[in-house]
Order: structure tokens, then sequence, then C-alpha cells
């Protein structure tokens, strides 16, 4: 079973409603399906992804 290395942004506790999140290794695949699935949720109201640059192998994904 393969596991999610990811890291929450520092910095980023100043607003309780929203987080960011860096997924290593990962990439378009797992954000739009996170994208697709979280969007789903009542509570929630803005989340997304971005791929910095395509040489960094990393997915950085907000939610709000």
């Amino acid at each position: 079973m393969q596991t999610l290395d990811f890291v929450l942004v520092a910095g980023d506790e100043s607003n309780e409603g929203s987080r960011t999140f860096v997924f290593q290794d990962e990439g378009h695949t797992l954000g739009n399906s996170l994208k697709t699935i979280v969007t789903r949720y009542p509570d929630v109201d803005f989340c997304g992804y971005t791929i910095p640059h395509p040489a960094e192998n990393k997915l950085h994904y907000w939610i709000q």
C-alpha cells in the first residue's frame, strides 16, 4: 500500500478556515481527484490545487 507524504505549510495557521498542503511526488491525478471529491462537501467554500513548476514534483492543495 502506498502512503502519501504531505506537509502543512508553516504560517498557514492564522486563518482557521483554510489550510494549504504540499504533497510530494504527486501530480494532476491526485489534485483533480481531491478537488472533485472535496467540493461536494457543503462546508467547503473553495478548494483547488496547483503544480508550481513541471520540474518540481510537488502539488500545492488549498482548502477553505
